[in-house]
């Protein structure tokens, strides 16, 4: 019969794991072998007796010493088992034969493989997170940055500051590992014996590591939406400003408008302390069969006011990039609607603008464009199907940019 319990002690406390280990054979339990990461223990049940238990550190090479362990057995101490990179244990019986080290300093010197490994691997830990923290910080993926400055995406965004917040944490850790590794040896060093430690119910690895990475990557994802942005209905709410309609942008194209047609779309909105003004305005027109022009009318209106004019130029090379992939992307399947005649963006000058650049394409074989372009706080893209150009409509979308909607 074998019975598992976890191991209630640092890894670090020498003399509080054998003391325990000692404790549970004069109750019948009787090790047989430990986990790779020295949290649980497996014991075989007998007739309780007083067997003792000791822990001689893991040489530089980590391997078992065939020699070494069979000079402790002739000295009555019988191998029992490795507690992962740190220890082998042994257990003895006999209650004349002689301690495995006679005196602290001899192990401490046993323990000095062992301690400038573990200093070794804390040093690098700690090495990974300095080289890790300036490339979250400075090299940050294009959706993560946009999504922080926009806060289109409130669930990964909190993840995103959940993981940030946690960065100090591998760096405390190593630094309390680090500290009472050498405070166990400066203390074997000088021929004190290892103080007792309070005992305490040390969790499994697996008993707080799944809990907290399922709690970091799924609390998120049940309490928070995916999107932040708002929709609303064309009828619902009015744009930030009043933006060029279907009959005004088409009365610059081959076919105007006498009147302004019916029109479906949406509008959605956001907003966060980077860019407190985010909306996107679609409409598009519905299709009259008795028009005989028959031509589709499809107008995407992007339009961000950042909090400064250096944010604004981050986020006008995103959106326009962003776009830039779009148009690329929809040359080719699954989508059934495919882009055609492709020409990509190409930087424009205009007067009054920061950066103006324009694409076009055609879509259902029909004439299409987009431009981007940013004066100050403002970015802008506007996507058209129709028959305008897009050099006509600019002054439209700039005439609507200087004023605000009417409240």
């Amino acid at each position: 019969m074998a019975v598992k319990k976890p191991v209630p002690c640092s890894i670090y406390d020498l003399r509080g794991i054998q003391e325990w280990l000692d404790e549970m054979a004069r109750q019948g339990l009787f090790l047989k072998q430990v986990n790779p990461r020295f949290e649980r223990a497996e014991f075989e049940v007998g007739a309780p007796a007083p067997v003792r238990y000791r822990l001689d550190p893991v040489n530089r090479k980590g391997k078992t010493d065939d020699e070494h362990i069979a000079l402790y057995a002739q000295m009555g101490w019988n191998y029992v088992d490795r507690a992962g990179r740190w220890y082998y244990i042994f257990s003895c019986d006999d209650p004349e034969a002689p301690e495995l080290y006679t005196d602290p300093q001899s192990l401490s010197l046993a323990m000095d493989s062992l301690v400038r490994r573990d200093i070794r691997n804390h040093l690098l830990i700690v090495l990974l997170f300095v080289l890790l923290i300036p490339l979250v910080l400075f090299f940050p993926t294009p959706y993560s940055l946009k999504n922080l400055l926009l806060w289109e995406n409130p669930r990964d965004l909190v993840m995103t500051i959940i993981l940030f917040a946690l960065l100090p944490f591998p760096f405390a850790f190593a630094f309390f590992d680090i500290r009472r590794i050498l405070k166990i040896r400066n203390t074997l060093a000088h021929g004190l014996p290892l103080p007792a430690k309070k005992r305490w119910n040390r969790p499994p690895f697996w008993s707080w590591y799944i809990p907290f990475w399922v709690i970091l990557y799924w609390l998120p994802r049940l309490i928070l939406p995916s999107i932040g942005w708002e929709v609303c209905g064309l009828d619902e709410i009015t744009p930030s400003h009043p933006w060029p309609t279907a009959a005004q942008i088409e009365r610059l194209g081959a076919y105007p408008l006498a009147e302004e047609p019916v029109t479906g779309g949406y509008v959605r909105f956001n907003s966060s302390p980077f860019a407190p003004v985010q909306e996107e305005v679609n409409r598009h027109r519905v299709l009259n069969p008795d028009d005989p022009t028959n031509t589709d009318l499809h107008t995407t209106i992007r339009y961000i006011r950042a909090r400064s004019p250096r944010i604004a130029r981050r986020l006008y090379q995103m959106e326009r990039d962003q776009e830039a992939k779009r148009l690329e992307a929809r040359q080719s399947p699954p989508y059934a609607y495919r882009v055609t005649n492709l020409t990509p963006f190409v930087p424009r000058d205009w007067p009054g603008l920061d950066r103006l650049e324009a694409a076009s394409y055609q879509w259902q074989e029909q004439d299409s464009w987009t431009f981007a372009l940013l004066r100050g706080n403002d970015v802008l893209l506007v996507d058209y199907t129709g028959t305008a150009r897009w050099e006509d409509c600019l002054p439209l979308f700039l005439e609507a940019l200087d004023k605000e909607a009417a409240p």
